[in-house]
């Protein structure tokens, strides 16, 4: 609880360290165990970064064309910039796939990767996040908490990550 915070605080705090930019990579929307969850991080993080698949026919006529996390990787060859992946636990394996690759490729790339656990690569450093405590009752924490009136008939904890009642809700609080 609270990395996705920390994570955005930091990157925002670096924005002129990193002449490309700082880029969020919100992975919570993949399903764990899915066929391909290699593809589908790399699939996130081109969104993300706002790389089109240009490439889908090859680079020759005949010639297959490379799979995303190398176009990934030659995309972000020479580039200055923050990759923050959030969410990642429930598709560490393929994120400690992808991520040594584009740091390979991209000497100027830095990654913050926001899980419950490492991923264990080469050149990681961990630094571990004590859970937020819970807010002390009053008028903020009903709101956060879904006990006060948020502009929709629903109340309680969200069912979904983008619910819209939550954010409202969110964005009042962090304000």
């Amino acid at each position: 609880m609270g990395k996705t915070r920390l994570a955005v605080g930091v990157a925002a705090r670096l924005v002129g360290e990193f002449p490309d930019g700082t880029w969020l990579a919100d992975l919570s929307g993949l399903r764990p165990g899915s066929a391909d969850p290699s593809a589908e991080v790399a699939e996130e993080v081109a969104a993300a970064l706002g790389l089109r698949d240009e490439t889908a026919t090859g680079a020759w006529p005949g010639v297959p064309p490379a799979d995303l996390a190398h176009r990934l990787a030659d995309a972000l060859r020479g580039r200055r910039l923050l990759l923050v992946l959030d969410n990642c636990e429930h598709v560490i394996a393929a994120v400690a796939e992808l991520v040594p690759s584009l740091l390979g490729a991209a000497p100027g790339l830095r990654v913050l990767a926001t899980s419950r656990e490492p991923l264990a690569v080469p050149g990681e450093s961990v630094y571990p996040v004590a859970p937020l405590e819970v807010p002390v009752p009053g008028p903020a924490s009903r709101t956060w908490c879904g006990r006060a009136p948020c502009g929709c008939s629903r109340r309680g904890p969200p069912r979904r990550r983008r619910d819209s009642c939550w954010t409202r809700a969110a964005r009042r609080w962090w304000r």
